[in-house]
Parts: structure tokens; C-alpha cells; sequence
């Protein structure tokens, strides 16, 4: 790599950490290399990142660290509870000498709890995280691996695991707690949280079973109420054909249903809205597996 073209030479995570910061002679010379580069780091948690940046490319290297973040977030939205950040000098002053060769520019990261400004120690994340993969593999070795399932029988199999072992915690509606909305929530032994939390258990159950699934937000509405509220739940393709699955609203407390169990746009379409800030499949899926599965 020509080190003349390069316009990012070193990444220093967690600077303001004196015991655990981390310094990577990283060169990056196009976008393509730094959204490579990011999305390493922010594997992590980092609540900084600290780069070094050749002054002539300030401007397209602020360019790309927003358009780069940006793209991290919407492609990893089941990672992460509720983030705030920001790119800036590392210069207090918010200045730089043009003539200098380089200067520093700072990514701050802030994950808080939703509604609130209470911040999440990144530790307390990251452990979340391990400890939700560790049952997901857990659950794959017992239920999907070596049990020829179609993919059909797979979402079934996650959809049922979510139902019998989870409950919907309707304090953390208004109370905020950061475990009711990652995929922890429900996985742990805690054993509950909204639907963010089954919608996000949902998609790492499926991608660690080998199902092609999209993590949804929108709104959900009964239809006998005249206004819907935030909701989540997944998206999983079949035969090339998508199908919508809600886990939350398939428990009912005391067993499973199967009322948005891979279901079509036109099934849905009374109860569920998908947002327009993400650019979702169509739900074209044609068959009925509530019948073909012999659910009840």
C-alpha cells in the first residue's frame, strides 16, 4: 500500500482508557478499505476511536467516517442497544494547522439505556453478547445441526424455543432497562424483555442456524385499536420467497401460536407496517405453513 495515497495511517481504540487502549498501524486509502477497517473496531465496543489522518483529506476522511458509521449501524442495528456518537478534532479548540502533515480525529461512541441518558458500560455489553452466542450455538448443536430440517422447520424450531422459554416484560415498555431490547434478554436466564429483544434473539438463532433472515422495525397495531405502536420482529426467505414471523406475538403466555408464523405482506398488512428508513423485501411468500407444518 503506497503510504503517499493512504489518508488514514493509525487507529488508537479507546484512547481515554490508560489500561486497555489499543493502537493498530492501520492504513486505509478508500472508503472500502475504512468500512473494513470500522467494522473490526467497532466489534468491540469501543467508546473511542482515535485516527490519524493526512490534513489534505480531512474533509473526505469526515465524509467518510459519517457515511461509514452510518452504514455500520443500519447493517448491525441487532448488535447495539441505543447509540450516540460524533466525529471530531481531537484538537479541544476544534482547530488545525493546515501546514502539518496529519491530525488526529476522534470517534466518541455513548451506548445508553432507551429513553434515558444513563450510559451502558461497554464491558457489560460485550459480556451480553458472549453470553447470548454461547446459548445460541448451544441451542443449534441440540435442536438444528445433524437433523436435516428444512428451513421452514428451522424458524419453527426458533420461533417455539423463543415462545416456551421467554415472556414479554411489560415493565421494561416504560422503564428502560437495556436488557429488554438486545437478544440477551431473552436468551439468558433472565428470561424475558420486549419485542425487540425476541425479534433480536430471533435473527441470531437464525443466522447461527443458516436461515436468510432481516431484523424488521416498524409498527405493530391490533386492529381493533385505531393507532399502532414501535414494534419489531423478522423477515426469513424461503424458496426465494420472503415470509414475515413474529415470535412476540406468537406467545401468549401459556403456549404458541401461530398467527405470524411466516406469513405474506397481504397476511400482515392489518397489524404490521414496516418502517421506511430501511429498504425491506417485498413479502411475496405463497404457501401456507401454518397447513403444511400440521400446526394448530
Amino acid at each position: 500500500m503506497d503510504q503517499a495515497k493512504s489518508y488514514i495511517f493509525r487507529i488508537v481504540r479507546d484512547s481515554k482508557n490508560d489500561e486497555n487502549y489499543v493502537v493498530s498501524n492501520i492504513k486505509a486509502d478508500n472508503p472500502k478499505d475504512l468500512n473494513r477497517i470500522l467494522k473490526a473496531e467497532m466489534e468491540n465496543y469501543p467508546n473511542t476511536i482515535e485516527f490519524k489522518v493526512k490534513t489534505e483529506k480531512i474533509q473526505e476522511t469526515f465524509n467518510s467516517l459519517e457515511s461509514a458509521y452510518d452504514d455500520y449501524f443500519k447493517e448491525n442495528r441487532t448488535k447495539y442497544p441505543n447509540i450516540k456518537y460524533g466525529i471530531k478534532l481531537k484538537n479541544p479548540d476544534g482547530k488545525y494547522n493546515p501546514a502539518d502533515e496529519y491530525v488526529d480525529v476522534i470517534f466518541e461512541a455513548k451506548y445508553v439505556v432507551y429513553g434515558t441518558e444513563e450510559e451502558i458500560p461497554a464491558e457489560k455489553l460485550r459480556s451480553y453478547e458472549d453470553e447470548a452466542k454461547k446459548i445460541a450455538k448451544d441451542f443449534v448443536n441440540k435442536e438444528i445441526e445433524g437433523k436435516n430440517l428444512s428451513d421452514a422447520e428451522k424458524a419453527l424450531k426458533i420461533n417455539d424455543y423463543l415462545v416456551k422459554r421467554a415472556a414479554y416484560h411489560h415493565e421494561g415498555v416504560n422503564t428502560y432497562y437495556v436488557e429488554d431490547h438486545i437478544a440477551y434478554g431473552v436468551l439468558s436466564d433472565r428470561k424475558k424483555g420486549v419485542c425487540e429483544s425476541y425479534a433480536k434473539a430471533f435473527q441470531l438463532l437464525a443466522e447461527k442456524s443458516g436461515l436468510t433472515s432481516i431484523y424488521v422495525t416498524g409498527q405493530g397495531k391490533n386492529p381493533n385499536k385505531d393507532k399502532g405502536e414501535a414494534h419489531a420482529w423478522n423477515m426469513v426467505k424461503i424458496d426465494d420467497q420472503w415470509y414475515s414471523i413474529d415470535a412476540t406475538w406468537n406467545d401468549i403466555g401459556e403456549g404458541s401460536r401461530y398467527d405470524y408464523f411466516l406469513k405474506s405482506d397481504d397476511d400482515m398488512k392489518a397489524t404490521h407496517t414496516r418502517s421506511t428508513d430501511f429498504n425491506y423485501p417485498t413479502g411475496n411468500g405463497t404457501k401456507d405453513f401454518v397447513a403444511e407444518l400440521k400446526l394448530k
